[in-house]
């Protein structure tokens, strides 16, 4: 297992590139005026003027709606499976974080096209319901999707 630490420049590069910069990026347009070049940073707080208007408010309710619904299913289910890969025999582990792992490797634009090819009105899902004799259902587009 040890030899696994290797492994985690990659994603501590990763996390850098995509969730620390983009996130300053996000504090600098929040603190700045709009059409503001960067060399010249005119800081301001009137950008967070507008948060008591009603769309952002259910805005910010949705999101931790969401935040907290995504968090209780990966608790829920990362903790068993946790568990389960601690118990197997070590030879096993290896390929069972390597199958839980390999996922998060694959292009966020593929998963994303995917996603839409199973959930559209005309996808692989709705087409398998309508041999079966039911209904198309709308996911796309949906807090489920």
């Amino acid at each position: 297992m040890k030899h696994f630490r290797k492994l985690t420049g990659p994603y501590f590069a990763w996390l850098v590139l995509f969730v620390l910069i983009p996130l300053v990026l996000i504090a600098i347009y929040a603190f700045t005026t709009s059409g503001n070049p960067v060399k010249t940073l005119n800081f301001t707080l009137m950008n967070f003027a507008k948060i008591n208007e009603p769309t952002y408010i259910k805005v910010f309710i949705k999101s931790i709606e969401m935040g907290v619904l995504t968090t209780g299913v990966c608790l829920i289910l990362g903790y068993p499976m946790a568990y389960l890969i601690a118990k197997c025999p070590e030879e096993m582990q290896d390929m069972l974080i390597m199958a839980v792992t390999i996922p998060t490797w694959i292009n966020m634009l593929l998963r994303t096209y995917a996603w839409m090819n199973l959930l559209s009105d005309n996808g692989i899902i709705n087409g398998l319901l309508s041999v079966l004799g039911i209904n198309p259902v709308t996911m796309m587009y949906t807090n489920f999707s």
